[in-house]
């Protein structure tokens, strides 16, 4: 091998060493980077055993301490509202309520380390008149409003019917939303008076029974309480001229897009009722879809009583029109095709009530003259 081949083979060597070099310093320091921003985006959430706050709303930056360098972050975190605060007293924080909560705000709880005490113990101070007329968050309100809410409804279906869904809206001071927003707060309700007539819809006023830390409270809500209207739905497909059964349809709480006037409300509605067409499965009935059976239909012969004083007298005809039970048609007479109306009475069977004729005894008294020798 020459001078030449040997530089060449050598020159080939270090060139390959360099760029394996080259890559080893690039992975570094992608590595690098990678962690110094994510001990940067990294915080310890270091929870305390106490805290005593007179605030209306219990954040992170009340029973935690958030250690990282950004203080961006340090500020988001802390801001985050987690409950209420009791209204006197204390109550309990855990840590499993405070993740859940940091998860509802679309917090990862893997990129943070949490330390510190297991559960909080939150003391209740005396608020100052500032803080007294701060308005509580909407999240709050809702939070309480809903359970207040489910609670009312949950002694509807148990005591009163379960077989239909039971709307509340419930109407609740400052102190009992801050109450009722405690997620561990055990509650029971009763009404305050009976409504007459088993009438559980329009205003009423219910009792609520909680156990705090200090003890049994009582408070009073007034709630407006509605049921959702009721739509029929086919639960078989139904073909037209089908005379609808009770396995054919089910009742079920209309959605505000399905609330039309035109639609059936009630089973007792359907049951029975013949479809003018075909309905799908899973399809709103209305009154447009159904009627009354045909009993009588065009062109078939029918038979016709004809009823007056004390007189009945039967006839046949040929019907003009569909009609169902107590449906006007015309008929035409077999004899002298004469057309007239009855009322349906049965299937094939049509009636015809005559008023009879009054003689006018007062006009013949005077055309008339008695016989005289």
């Amino acid at each position: 091998m020459n001078d030449r081949t040997r530089y060449d083979s050598l020159r080939h060597r270090t060139n390959q060493w360099s760029a394996i070099a080259t890559m080893l310093i690039f992975t570094l320091s992608i590595g690098l980077l990678d962690t110094m921003t994510g001990s940067s985006r990294a915080a310890e959430i270091r929870l305390r055993s106490q805290c005593q706050t007179d605030a209306s709303i219990i954040t992170l930056g009340h029973v935690a301490d958030v250690l990282t360098s950004d203080r961006r972050q340090i500020e988001t975190l802390s801001a985050i509202e987690l409950c209420a605060a009791p209204v006197a007293g204390q109550r309990f924080v855990r840590l499993r309520e405070i993740q859940d909560r940091l998860l509802a705000h679309g917090i990862n709880l893997l990129e943070h380390r949490f330390s510190g005490s297991s559960q909080v113990a939150v003391v209740r101070a005396k608020p100052t008149r500032t803080q007294r007329d701060r308005p509580l968050s909407y999240s709050i309100t809702r939070t309480a409003n809903q359970r207040a809410c489910e609670a009312v409804a949950a002694y509807l279906r148990e005591n009163v019917s379960a077989d239909q869904p039971w709307n509340v809206e419930a109407q609740l001071t400052d102190d009992q939303v801050k109450l009722l927003s405690d997620p561990d707060l055990a509650l029971s309700v009763v009404p305050t008076v009976r409504p007459e007539g088993a009438n559980w819809t329009g205003p009423q006023r219910f009792q609520f029974r909680a156990l705090t830390f200090e003890g049994p409270m009582t408070f009073v809500v007034d709630a407006q309480v509605t049921r959702p209207p009721m739509v029929i739905v086919a639960v078989t497909s139904l073909s037209r001229g089908t005379i609808i059964g009770p396995a054919n349809v089910a009742v079920r709480p209309a959605t505000s897009l399905e609330r039309t006037t035109d639609a059936l409300e009630s089973i007792e509605e359907a049951i029975g009722k013949e479809t003018k067409q075909a309905i799908p499965l899973g399809k709103i009935l209305q009154r447009k879809m159904v009627r009354s059976p045909l009993l009588v239909r065009r062109g078939e012969f029918v038979t016709v009583h004809v009823r007056t004083s004390g007189i009945r007298i039967r006839t046949t005809a040929r019907a003009r029109d569909d009609g169902a039970f107590g449906d006007l048609v015309t008929v035409e007479s077999t004899l002298d095709k004469k057309t007239y109306l009855a009322r349906v009475a049965a299937p094939q069977e049509v009636e015809v009530y005559a008023q009879p004729t009054r003689a006018d005894w007062t006009g013949a008294g005077r055309a008339a003259q008695p016989f005289r020798r």
